[in-house]
């Protein structure tokens, strides 16, 4: 972890780029973990001077390949709605325990973790496995990705053509998920998560086999 610390801040520093503003927006990314935020937050958070400075922190993160700007997706329109505040996931994950608060050494460190924060750190694992893949399919932006969300509900992840992805710690039950075949008669859901359940338009698996699918 000290090498990507050394790493990250001898990046920061060759862009001209100052230690302790990088610090306050890794630190901001890291409290809304899963939760869409925009620049005008990030730089109000972190205390910079603008929108357009913050662009520039979480450009150089993006271009480090430490995070994933994860759009808005329009599902009406198939676009990705790049004005709205949008997700930041880790997809180096290597890079988040850098710097992440609760300083997580040991196996025994994640499972102390509230449910919640469980939830965003498997969240991340699965945007590393996602920029993982589309890097191997060689996708023209392997560190853009897109997810849904309406006033009621949000799924994590849209993959192309159009199958929804899903990320939950702990359990799942159908009946959280009965609104998809409402919205989306036609598509398909997978929810990663420790439950085993299986529809016509949704399916489960664990974390371990999302991650292993590909090898």
């Amino acid at each position: 972890m000290e090498i990507v610390r050394d790493w990250i801040y001898g990046e920061c520093a060759a862009s001209g780029r100052q230690r302790s503003s990088l610090v306050a927006v890794l630190e901001c990314l890291l409290r809304y973990g899963g939760t869409p935020v925009g620049q005008a937050k990030v730089a109000r958070e972190a205390g910079l001077g603008n929108n357009t400075v913050a662009a520039g922190y979480l450009e150089l993160l993006t271009d480090l390949m430490c995070i994933t700007p994860t759009y808005v997706w329009d599902a009406s329109r198939g676009v990705k709605l790049r004005r709205k505040p949008c997700k930041f996931p880790f997809c180096n994950t290597l890079a988040a325990l850098a710097w992440h608060p609760a300083q997580l050494r040991t196996v025994a460190d994640f499972n102390a973790l509230p449910a919640a924060t469980k939830g965003v750190w498997y969240e991340w694992a699965v945007a590393q496995e996602l920029w993982r893949r589309s890097a191997i399919d060689n996708e023209p932006l392997p560190e853009e990705k897109i997810f849904w969300q309406s006033k009621e509900h949000e799924l994590d992840f849209v993959l192309p053509p159009k199958t929804f992805l899903g990320v939950k710690h702990g359990q799942a039950t159908p009946l959280e998920f009965a609104w998809f075949h409402r919205i989306f008669p036609t598509e398909r859901l997978t929810v990663i998560s420790s439950s085993r359940f299986k529809t016509d338009q949704i399916q489960t698996m664990s974390l371990e086999e999302f991650l292993l699918e590909r090898e």
